[in-house]
């Protein structure tokens, strides 16, 4: 089991290391570069008032109302395999935990399947890069997002290869479940589209 508590502790100083080294090393790891794990952190503001990344809480716009939801606000349960399974591939490198957004914040979550958006808009899905690699997008109106009041945090453990920090770190946080169910057999059409806030 892992000490959230500890977690937290080890995020902070994950970004203040993270942010030394790419001040001190600019060719290695310029201060901008999405792949800095300070700037990844700063992908945690889900949401700044007008425009969304993906899943987001409205009253949440800023890093400190965003770290104070995650650390003190939300009570975290570590999620058991079954339960991730139900939602998404399980990684054993990661550790998934779920939670409830509390009255008076407002969740939203911010995208479906491909095969779920209207047929009117597959013209206006668009591809982009990200940090994670290729993302579907599409510009909605606040209409399409669907209200939650669930709330997701996922926690990379020493041994995953991604993690470069020594100790377990947030990966990353977003209101709704991990995803839809998977379907192996679904290919394209269980990609999941983001909403932007239009």
């Amino acid at each position: 089991m892992t000490n959230l508590h500890e977690v937290f502790k080890n995020t902070e100083k994950a970004i203040a290391t993270s942010v030394t080294f790419a001040h001190a090393n600019p060719f290695d790891v310029p201060a901008n570069s999405p792949y800095a794990y300070h700037n990844w952190a700063n992908g945690w503001v889900r949401f700044d008032g007008k425009k969304n990344q993906g899943s987001f809480i409205s009253e949440l716009q800023d890093w400190h109302s965003t770290w104070t939801f995650l650390t003190a606000i939300v009570q975290w349960e570590e999620m058991s395999k079954e339960e991730v399974e139900a939602e998404c591939e399980y990684d054993e490198h990661s550790v998934y935990y779920k939670g409830k957004i509390p009255v008076p914040l407002t969740g939203y979550q911010g995208g479906c399947l491909l095969k779920e958006v209207p047929e009117r808009l597959l013209p206006d899905v668009r591809i982009s890069t990200e940090r994670h690699g290729y993302a579907m997008y599409l510009e909605v109106d606040e209409a399409f997002f669907k209200r939650t009041d669930e709330v997701r945090l996922i926690v990379a453990k020493e041994s995953n290869p991604s993690n470069a920090h020594g100790k377990p770190v947030i990966v990353t946080w977003f209101p709704g479940t991990l995803a839809n169910p998977n379907d192996n057999n679904g290919g394209l059409a269980e990609t999941f589209v983001k909403y932007i806030w239009r």
